[in-house]
């Protein structure tokens, strides 16, 4: 090589390192682009809804809105993980006067332990869909128990069934094939 292109070389190098570059584990230099961090899903976000949602989609929306306080944002229940979710005089709010002993006015007591509604036998104390439906429909919200529609509480009772693995595909929910749906031993 000759005298003027190791010069040459040589500026070209001292440019890249007084430039700030750095060589990183995708490549060399500028020509591999930037770096960008990788997104931190929001994990308390409202899911997105498709513009023709199935109903167990549609009561993805409803369980964020109605059940994820209380049942975590996968079903896990009231776990330290979820509750880590909030800013810290969120965690335990059953510790503040919201949900404590002596809640604010439009407040209420919060159990302490609040269980899974997703994964592998957290519904098994439910013989079949029906069965839930009815639960969920007298009980929840825990706040105030048989407040939704019941349209809303067989969304939530179909996104519940498929969060258990159970697809139902285009088939609706509802009061005539719930029984058909088991979910218990």
């Amino acid at each position: 090589m000759c005298l003027t292109a190791r010069m040459a070389l040589l500026a070209c190098a001292w440019a890249f390192l007084l430039s700030g570059c750095q060589p990183d584990s995708r490549g060399v230099g500028p020509e591999a682009g930037p770096i960008t961090a990788s997104p931190t899903p929001d994990r308390l976000a409202p899911p997105v809804v498709p513009a023709n949602p199935s109903q167990a989609e549609q009561g993805a929306y409803a369980y964020w809105q109605y059940c994820l306080p209380c049942h975590g944002d996968r079903g896990q229940g009231l776990t330290e993980d979820f509750r880590q979710l909030y800013p810290p005089e969120d965690e335990y709010c059953w510790e503040s006067g919201c949900h404590g002993e002596r809640p604010y006015p439009n407040g209420w007591t919060l159990p302490t332990t609040v269980p899974a509604v997703v994964g592998p036998d957290s519904l098994a104390r439910f013989d079949n869909a029906g069965a839930l439906f009815v639960f969920v429909r007298n009980a929840m919200p825990f706040q105030a128990p048989g407040s939704l529609d019941e349209e809303t509480y067989w969304q939530i009772v179909a996104f519940l069934v498929e969060g258990q693995g159970q697809s139902l595909g285009d088939e609706t929910l509802g009061p005539a094939n719930a029984s058909n749906i088991p979910l218990g031993p």
